[in-house]
C-alpha cells in the first residue's frame, strides 16, 4: 500500500536508485519466502513421490495426523 509520504519520497529518488531499491526489496522478499515456506522449494516431483508412497494400501481414508496429510502441517504455524 503506497502512502502519500511514500509517493513523495519516491518522486525525489533518481530512477537508477529506485531500480536498485526495488531489486533489493525483491531479493529480501525472496529470502524471507524461502525461510517462511521451505516446503515450496522441494521439487513437485519429489513431493508427489512422498505422497504416493504414503497412501494407505488398503484404500482407507488418510488420517489428518498421519502421513501424507501430516506433511501439510510442516509449514503451518
Amino acid at each position: 500500500m503506497e502512502t502519500d509520504t511514500t509517493r513523495r519520497f519516491s518522486a525525489r529518488l533518481k530512477p537508477e536508485r529506485q531500480r536498485r531499491l526495488l531489486q533489493e526489496k525483491i531479493s529480501i522478499q525472496e529470502s524471507l519466502d524461502r525461510i517462511i515456506y521451505p516446503i515450496l522449494h522441494i521439487p513437485v516431483e519429489i513431493t508427489s513421490e512422498i505422497f504416493l508412497h504414503c497412501i494407505p494400501v488398503d484404500g482407507a481414508r488418510p488420517y489428518a495426523r498421519l502421513a501424507p496429510m501430516l506433511l501439510g502441517l510442516v509449514c503451518q504455524v
